[in-house]
Parts: C-alpha cells; sequence; structure tokens
C-alpha cells in the first residue's frame, strides 16, 4: 500500500480537539525522543528527591541537641543526589548504630521509607511515560495527490484502456483483500454455531487498517428474499449484518461527530431451485465446432452474459441468464466453474425470484466437476453420485456432482443513517436499505457539492457526510459480491483451498452447510476490499497507465479533499504520541526541576515575605544548618582545624574559599579511636619527644555540635605546624574544637 502518512501535529476526533492532538514521527525519530524523554524523567526524578530532601532537612533543623545519627541523616539528607543513593546510605548508618542507639533504625527507616517511596513512583512515571507512544491509534494519511481517474475528455480507445486498467486494478485490489480476509477475518470453516462475529487473527498483515476486521453477524432463519424460489426452508436462508458501522470508529475517517455517518451492509442469501428454471439443449455452436448438450438457466435477463466459452451464444439463449456447454473440461481447469449475474450490471430478474427488478441482486452459477472422497449433502455443491473408478488395479470409490449446475441467490442491501439526527416519521435517520445504488452523481458531487442527492440531504446530512457517503457506495459496489466473483472465480471459494494440489478435481468431504460457509467468505472479503478501497482509491496509483488519467480534486472540491485528509490506517513505521500528555510530563517536570533547584534559594525570600518573625528565626537556624552540612563546607572546616590553607572565606556561599593562594597537602586522617574530653583531660601532659615518636597521633580532633553560635576558630596554623598537622577524628560535627596541643614555646602540652 503505497499512502502517504502525515508527520507533524494532527487532531483524533475520537478524544477532542485537547485531549485528541497527536504528533506522529517516524519509529527512528520516536526512539530518540523516547530516550530524551526517559533521561528527562531521571533528570525530573532527582530534582524531586532534591526538592524532598530540602524540604526533610529544613523540617528537622533545630538548635536542640541530638544524637549521631539525627545529624549524620541530616547530613546525608543535604548531600545526596539521589533516592537510591540516599538510602543506601541511610541504611548504613542505621546498620552503624544499631547497638548504640535506640531510636537508630526508627529514625532511619522512617525517612528511608519516603524515599522508597519517591523512587517507587518515579520508576513507574518513567515506565509509563513510553506509553504515550503508541501505533494502536493509528497515523493520518496526507491529502496529497487525491483525486480519481476519468477518460472523459479522451477517445474511445482512452475509455476502453481505462476501463481494462481498471478492472486489472480492482483484481489486484481484490486478490489481497481475499488474502487479507483469511488471514485477519474468522474462519467460518471452525465455527459451529449459527452466529459468529468476525475476529483479528494475530498475524502481523492485519496490522493494517484501524480496525483489523469489522464486526458483523451471521443468522439463520430470515425469510426467503427470491419469493418462492428458494431450494431451503427459511430456517435455513442465511443473513449478514454489520449493524451500523460508525465512520470514523470502525471505518477510520477521521472526522468530528457532526460530519460522521453510519454505514450498515446487509447481505441474505440462499441457493436457488433449479426446476422450472433450468432447460438442457442439444445444439451445435458452428463457430466453435462444438456439438453437445447446453444447458440455459432463466432467471431472467442478463445483458452481462458470460458463458462457458467466454462469448454470446446465438438465440434461443440470448435472453437466458446463464449458458452452460457440458463435457468441455480440460486438465488445466478448475474443478469448479462459476458465473454471474447482478441488477447492478443490467440483469432483470423475472417476476417468480423478485418483485422489485431494481433490488440489489446476484446470482452466482456454480458448476461442480470436484471428485469427493465422502459425500457432500450442501445444497449447492451437491455431490452424491457414488463413483467407482479403477486404479492400478484397485477399486475406488468417489462422490462426484450429478448436476450440471446450480445457483445461489444473494441479495445486498446498504442503508446510511446520520448519528445526530433521532429521526421522526417526517424526518427519516436513514436510507432505504433497497435503494443505496440509485443514489448516484458521485463523481459529479465531488467536484461540485451542489449537485443534489436528495436521498442524503434527505436525512439532513451536510456536505461532507453525503461525500463521505458516496465515496463508500462507490467502495461497496467494488466490494459487491458480483466484483467478487467475476474477478476471483473460483478463487474466492473456501472449498478450492481443499483440492488436492497432486489430482487437481480431487477433495475432501466439504460441510453439509457449504454455501453458507461461502457466502459468510464472500462477506468477509467484501469488508476487507471496502476498508482497502476507502484507502487507496483517492491517491494516486502508482501503475504508469493509472497515472494518465488521473485527475487532482479541484481546490473547490473541500468536501473531497476533507475525505482524503481524514483517513487513518496502522503503519508500523510511523509512532504516535499523545501531545497532552507529552506536554504534561515536560510542563510538570520542568515545574519540578525549577522547584528541585531553587528551592533553596527562593525559600528564604517567600519566608521574608510572607512569613511571622518566628518563622524568620527558625529559618535562620535552618539556612544555617543546611550550608553547614555541605560537604565543601565540611571539608573546609577540617582544613582549618588543620591549619591548613591559611585563612579560609565565604562561609556565607555555595563554595568556601581560601582568602589568597596557596598550596597544601590533604589532611593525614589516622586511624586512633576517637576519646572523650575526660579522657583527653586525663592525659599526662604531651613532650616534644612524644610528638617526634609518632607524627601519625599528634593531635585529636573532635568535631562538636555548636553550629548556632557564631565562634572563633580554636586553631591557628603555627599550632597546627608545631604538631605535624595530623589529625584523628572522632564525629563529624559542624564545627572543629582541638583538645589537646603542643606549645613549642615552654616545651611541655597542654590540655
Amino acid at each position: 500500500m503505497s499512502e502517504q502518512v502525515h508527520t507533524g501535529q494532527w487532531t483524533d476526533h475520537s478524544y477532542g480537539s485537547i485531549t485528541g492532538s497527536r504528533l506522529t514521527v517516524s519509529t527512528r525519530d520516536a526512539g530518540y525522543l523516547i530516550a530524551l524523554l526517559a533521561l528527562f524523567c531521571g533528570w525530573v526524578g532527582k530534582a524531586a528527591w532534591k526538592l524532598i530532601a530540602f524540604l526533610l532537612h529544613q523540617h528537622q533543623a533545630t538548635p536542640e541537641a541530638r544524637d549521631g545519627v539525627f545529624h549524620q541523616l541530616q547530613v546525608a539528607l543535604r548531600n545526596s543526589t539521589s533516592y537510591v543513593g540516599f538510602v543506601v546510605v541511610a541504611s548504613r548508618i542505621g546498620f552503624a548504630w544499631r547497638n548504640r542507639s535506640t531510636n537508630a533504625m526508627s529514625s532511619v527507616s522512617r525517612i528511608a521509607a519516603i524515599a522508597s517511596i519517591l523512587g517507587a513512583l518515579f520508576t513507574a512515571g518513567a515506565t509509563l511515560s513510553s506509553r504515550i507512544a503508541s501505533n494502536e491509534g493509528g497515523v493520518l494519511l496526507t491529502g496529497d495527490a487525491c483525486g480519481y481517474t476519468t477518460s472523459s475528455s479522451g477517445s474511445e480507445l482512452d475509455k476502453i484502456t481505462l476501463q481494462l486498467a481498471n478492472n486489472m486494478q480492482t483484481g489486484i485490489s481484490l486478490t489481497s483483500s481475499n488474502a487479507y480476509a483469511q488471514d485477519c477475518y474468522s474462519n467460518p470453516l471452525n465455527t459451529e454455531t449459527s452466529s459468529f462475529s468476525g475476529q483479528t487473527a494475530a498475524g502481523t498483515s492485519c496490522h493494517t487498517f484501524t480496525k483489523p476486521s469489522l464486526n458483523y453477524t451471521l443468522s439463520l432463519g430470515c425469510p426467503c428474499p427470491f419469493e418462492d424460489a428458494c431450494a431451503v426452508d427459511d430456517s435455513q436462508v442465511v443473513q449478514l449484518d454489520t449493524g451500523n458501522l460508525d465512520s470514523h470508529i470502525d471505518l477510520g475517517i477521521n472526522q468530528p461527530l457532526e460530519n460522521r455517518i453510519l454505514f450498515r451492509r446487509v447481505t441474505t442469501c440462499s441457493p436457488l431451485r433449479s426446476d422450472g428454471f433450468t432447460d438442457n439443449h442439444f445444439h451445435a455452436v458452428a463457430s466453435l465446432s462444438y456439438l453437445g448438450n447446453v444447458s440455459t438457466y432463466s432467471y431472467g435477463k442478463n445483458a452481462y452474459q458470460p458463458t462457458r466459452f467466454g462469448v454470446t451464444l446465438p438465440l434461443p439463449y440470448a435472453n437466458t441468464t446463464f449458458v452452460y456447454a457440458q463435457d468441455t473440461y480440460t486438465a488445466s481447469e478448475s474443478a469448479y466453474y462459476m458465473m454471474v449475474a447482478s441488477t447492478m450490471m443490467n440483469f432483470v430478474p423475472v417476476p417468480e425470484i423478485s418483485r422489485q427488478p431494481t433490488q440489489p441482486m446476484s446470482l452466482i452459477f456454480l458448476a461442480n466437476r470436484a471428485f469427493y472422497s465422502t459425500p457432500v449433502n450442501d445444497t449447492w455443491f451437491n455431490a452424491t453420485a457414488q463413483i467407482q473408478r479403477s486404479a492400478s488395479g484397485i477399486g475406488t470409490s468417489y462422490y462426484a456432482s450429478a448436476n450440471l449446475g446450480s445457483v445461489l441467490g444473494c441479495i445486498e442491501q446498504l442503508q446510511v443513517c446520520n448519528p445526530i439526527v433521532h429521526g421522526s416519521a417526517s424526518s427519516p435517520r436513514c436510507t432505504d436499505l433497497d435503494t443505496w445504488h440509485t443514489w448516484g452523481g458521485y463523481m459529479s458531487y465531488y467536484t461540485n457539492t451542489s449537485n443534489s442527492v436528495p436521498s442524503l440531504t434527505s436525512i439532513g446530512l451536510n456536505p461532507v457526510q453525503v461525500t463521505t457517503a458516496l465515496m463508500l457506495q462507490e467502495a461497496a459496489l467494488s466490494a459487491s459480491i458480483f466484483n467478487i466473483i467475476d474477478q476471483l472465480g473460483p478463487r474466492s471459494l473456501l472449498a478450492s483451498s481443499y483440492l488436492s494440489q497432486q489430482e487437481f478435481f480431487w477433495s475432501p468431504g466439504l460441510n453439509p452447510n457449504q454455501w453458507a460457509l461461502e457466502a459468510a467468505n464472500w462477506f468477509n472479503i467484501g469488508l476487507a476490499q471496502l476498508q482497502r478501497f476507502i484507502i487507496t482509491n483517492y491517491r494516486k496509483p502508482s501503475a504508469p497507465i493509472l497515472q494518465r488519467f488521473w485527475v487532482d480534486f479541484p481546490a473547490n472540491a473541500s468536501a473531497a479533499r476533507a475525505f482524503c485528509e481524514s483517513q487513518k490506517v496502522q503503519n508500523a513505521r510511523f509512532t504516535t504520541f499523545d501531545v497532552l500528555a507529552l506536554a504534561l510530563i515536560v510542563g510538570v517536570g520542568v515545574v519540578t526541576i525549577t522547584a528541585g533547584y531553587g528551592a533553596p534559594f527562593a525559600l528564604p525570600v517567600l519566608q521574608k515575605l510572607f512569613g511571622a518573625r518566628r518563622y524568620h528565626e527558625r529559618r535562620a537556624v535552618a539556612k544555617r544548618q543546611w550550608r553547614a552540612d555541605h560537604y565543601l563546607h565540611l571539608q573546609s572546616r577540617l582544613f582549618q582545624a588543620c591549619g591548613l590553607g591559611g585563612e579560609w572565606e565565604g562561609e556565607e556561599d555555595y563554595v568556601p574559599r581560601t582568602r589568597r593562594e596557596v598550596v597544601f597537602e590533604a589532611p593525614r586522617i589516622t586511624s586512633q579511636s576517637a576519646r572523650s574530653p575526660d579522657e583527653l583531660l586525663n592525659t599526662e601532659p604531651w613532650s616534644p619527644s612524644e610528638v617526634s615518636k609518632t607524627t601519625s597521633t599528634a593531635m585529636f580532633v573532635e568535631m562538636q555540635e555548636s553550629p548556632w553560635q557564631e565562634e572563633e576558630e580554636l586553631t591557628s596554623p603555627e599550632r597546627a605546624a608545631a604538631i605535624g598537622g595530623e589529625v584523628t577524628l572522632g564525629m563529624m560535627n559542624k564545627e572543629i574544637l582541638m583538645i589537646g596541643e603542643y606549645d613549642k614555646e615552654n616545651g611541655s602540652g597542654q590540655q
């Protein structure tokens, strides 16, 4: 299928103008967009955690004394970059303090649970975000090169050429629809009930139309539509009915409610009696050198009269429906030979089978020359005559038809309804089932909507609806049983699939209701052709012979162009995104990122403008702790405690720094166990010899909690130099108090 897909923004009218906004891109570009969206969601998740961590830190900030677990969790909240990293650190904190703090696990689990829930939500959100990209809703076709073929201005040769080319194109299209029906519509051979709905097969070939298959019901027990000519009683007459198909939902014609129509197709079939309508003659056709029996089937005058020879036979056979000459099969021919007559092709039925000569009717003639392994009791395929054949000296029994031919009749009806009109006796909402083929004027209406179609305008259809109805009428003509049999012949029969490939006329037995199954199969092919036709027929064909006769719809044919620009199909090479969902993800993500990275700067301003005084005081405490807990500030305080880097500045900034450019080593942290201040005070004074003996334990530094007061630091570069600049860390807290130092001047230790 050579349709062109519209890329960019469009509206799926199944959901409205806002919620139905869609963006279609190629599958490759969709992969890039989905990858970017996943990265964006990850960024949003980190920003959301930064916001939650900031709010938790600020909520817990207090000038009161707390245990080590509290302070370490505060530092972890301040410096974690993701909920996963925080959960890992918090778990290690809780495990390390499990035997030293009674509230360690409860404090950790409470905050870790919040981080875990947030992580789970964003993981699920990132996974679900990919679902905004889908192929289920289909893609929209462009309206480029939209028009029709015509030879109105050409010669007679052009008209014949176009007719032959169109017949060829119809045959190709019906062949594809036949294959599609076998794959994507339910196989009636597997159905044992009297009612079924078309269901989609799992094959990838079914992903072509908006709906892989159109549902319908098959029911038995309808009145005979051919007066008294039915060969079966009313309980066996088959009727297939789609019910009302929505032009938008079922056929993929993407239109708002006011431009949609309801479309219904009904087909009623039954085998016809042969007695009273069949006659056998012995006749010689001189032009064909044929001498033999000729059977005539007189159900009405058939101007379109294919015969067994492909020519029109002379009188008295010219006024009959079918003429069949016996005993002319060769080994290269099919076991089934078919002919068809239709009122849409100038067939005029006799009153004995129809009191409405213009009623859409098709009669299908079948000459059955197949050999079956078991009797076939089907009314149309009837093969119960047992014949003995000798094969390799062994007697073989088979069954064949004793009839020269059988006729099956079908009535095809169409109806269009206006979905926005309730209908009344004076203002109906639906057309009559039997008048659809008389609407006429569809080609002229495409180019000039001022031309009236009373059957359609009488039910209140607007120009766009009328155009849709007329195009579906043309599609129904292409999908008619007459076209299916005329183009496909025996290939349209399910029974043909049972024929042996080695012996072409041999077949296993058939179902006793095989004719009903064949009628359902034609209905399937017709529905598939209906779906295909409305997509392909009004787009410029690829065949050069048809391009010669192609005419684009004129600029004033707005309704016809609207039809072409409103067709949806399935196409795996393109992906459609929900624009509203995409906008919400991006919008919420941008807000979350802004809040996550901007909250530490915006919150003080907001509290200053709208907060009470006590909140100002609390905010000052929280602000100072937020800054002090940052790893760069913790590092700078450690450097200052060790006397490294000289004087430092920028305590109020994000990044602290030395007052002048200086080069210094990183502090060397020893593995000496932490000692309490009381233990330090009870130790003997230090001597220079002790300092010289061990340079790795020259002094003890303990981080003591006092972040709420501005204090002078208790160290100096000179003191640190005297003891070698090495420290042993106890608990890392906000400010550093050096306990125990060595005085070079008096040579004694001071505690």
